[in-house]
């Protein structure tokens, strides 16, 4: 089963938290991919971290980048996109609402663009990523 890693800066988890929760609504089109689960690593260390998002992005379709005011220069953000780059994960990246943050540089340079937080916008893009036109 196809699943999605949420991509974000510590400060929006209540976006990533309204996102999983999208994506369970029974009257949108994609509510059988489901977003993984995190738990804190991080009193366990960098590493632990690191080894941590491996293994949950491992299983996933699709990484859902959340683009907020402090994405574009989010050390952990710049690391996980690179880790789903080289794994040619799908990507989509969503523009949290109210906010004015940049994209961050390596989702310029592999040409992906940002799509507004709108739940059909997000469903037509998970539909496309998926082939599920």
């Amino acid at each position: 089963m196809a699943m999605i890693y949420v991509c974000y800066e510590s400060g929006d988890i209540k976006y990533r938290n309204d996102f999983a929760s999208m994506m369970l609504n029974q009257n949108n089109q994609i509510t059988d991919i489901p977003v993984t689960d995190k738990e804190n690593k991080r009193p366990e260390g960098p590493e632990a971290v690191k080894r941590y998002i491996l293994s949950l992005m491992r299983d996933c379709a699709a990484v859902a980048v959340l683009v907020g005011r402090n994405t574009h220069n989010a050390p952990v953000v710049r690391w996980e996109l690179e880790v789903a780059n080289s794994q040619n994960k799908k990507i989509l990246a969503i523009k949290i609402p109210t906010t004015s943050g940049g994209l961050p540089p390596l989702l310029k340079t592999i040409g992906i663009q940002t799509i507004e937080w709108d739940p059909q916008l997000i469903e037509e893009e998970l539909s496309r990523l998926f082939g599920r036109e």
